[in-house]
């Protein structure tokens, strides 16, 4: 007798919550510290990471264009959005009244 789809996906389920439920409870228990110390870095890319970061740090911006006159100068030169009406709700479907076959 041949297996039914039903019951191949219900084994197929059941086998990989098995696995899953294995992975979870069973795997590897890590007991280490969860906080490292402030300074030491880990990994080669958390040590990269620091040292970006440092040089970042450092970066600063000259904000007195703000004050400068010809900024104040500057003028708003607003535009009114105009409303289109909504297009076709398929624009790639087919004209009515219109024939594909050219």
């Amino acid at each position: 007798m041949k297996p039914s789809k039903k019951t191949i996906s219900i084994i197929a389920v059941i086998i990989v919550l098995g696995g899953a439920a294995a992975y979870f409870f069973m795997g590897k228990k890590d007991g280490g510290e969860v906080v490292t110390a402030v300074g030491a870095p880990t990994s080669v890319a958390q040590a990269k990471f620091l040292g970006l970061a440092s040089e970042l740090a450092t970066v600063t911006f000259d904000v007195a264009i703000f004050k400068d006159p010809r900024f104040l100068g500057l003028k708003d030169i607003h535009t009114n959005v105009v409303t289109e009406p909504t297009g076709r709700k398929d624009p790639f479907a087919s004209l009515a009244g219109v024939s594909s076959s050219q």
